[in-house]
């Protein structure tokens, strides 16, 4: 797997499998690297309001854990236990949670406070993303539909029919919409942050769409894929009434590879 790497105040944040690396953003010269805690360190998320990082071991020797590090002293305070390969994690600041998806197809709500599973939801599906908005959080399900979790409760309170073959998902703060890619037919699902439905189905011109990237300066959304073609939504388009969605897909050199699998791994946080 690609690293993943996060930003706090003037460090970065890289993990290479084995180990997370803290770089000096101002120097670009290595802090710290941290070893003996991780097997398989994939992802990252930062938790502004303890000033901590979440780190998530897919193999670790403790059944698969969540390692939370101090963001000021850069060391492994904690390890959480999550009951199954440790994949994606995403933060919600305003209630002070961390919540990560394992491969058993389940999502672990962690206390920012305590650092400890406070519940447990079967989503039947790993990529998800929060919406700060509304806070909620989707999960995309590999039977075509996303699940909406409310960030209060730790409930699910809605079930979303999308395309066929949904696989990656990402918000816009901006336009409060959350997307979804279908796979399987090559199309995006839009779905209202308000509502939880579905607002206007996109077909893309690529084919088995990959990673999401949300933009929220343009309200726009990029798609990163094989085939090296780069699909760009224009999210403003489909936030009016009625909407007319806009796709524009942009043929990348045949020298280029896409990363794919890096933006979906990708997690920055600033303070």
């Amino acid at each position: 797997m690609p690293p993943a790497i996060t930003r706090l105040m003037t460090r970065s944040y890289v993990t290479n499998h084995a180990n997370l690396t803290v770089v000096d953003g101002a120097g670009d010269t290595v802090l710290a690297s941290l070893e003996e805690n991780f097997c398989q360190a994939v992802n990252l998320c930062h938790n502004p309001t303890s000033n901590k990082l979440y780190c998530a071991d897919c193999n670790s020797w403790d059944n698969d854990a969540v390692s939370v590090i101090d963001g000021l002293t850069d060391s492994v305070i904690a390890e959480v236990n999550v009951g199954g390969s440790a994949l994606e994690l995403v933060c919600s600041a305003q209630s002070n949670k961390v919540y990560c998806a394992n491969g058993s197809g389940c999502l672990n709500v962690i206390d920012g406070a305590t650092d400890s599973i406070i519940a447990r939801l079967t989503t039947g599906g790993r990529p998800f993303c929060y919406n700060s908005t509304k806070n909620k959080v989707y999960c995309a399900r590999s039977n075509n539909n996303v699940t909406v979790i409310d960030g209060v409760a730790d409930s699910v309170i809605a079930t979303v029919p999308a395309g066929s073959g949904t696989s990656y998902i990402c918000c816009n703060t901006l336009g409060d919409k959350v997307y979804c890619a279908n796979k399987a037919d090559n199309t995006l699902s839009v779905i209202n942050g308000a509502t939880d439905s579905v607002d206007a189905t996109v077909t893309l011109r690529v084919t088995t769409p990959m990673p999401l990237l949300q933009s929220d300066r343009q309200q726009g959304l990029q798609r990163e894929a094989g085939h090296r073609r780069v699909a760009v939504i224009d999210g403003a388009a489909i936030a009016s009434s009625p909407p007319r969605p806009r796709a524009i897909t942009l043929a990348l050199s045949a020298t280029t590879r896409p990363t794919t699998g890096s933006t979906a791994r990708t997690r920055a946080a600033t303070t």
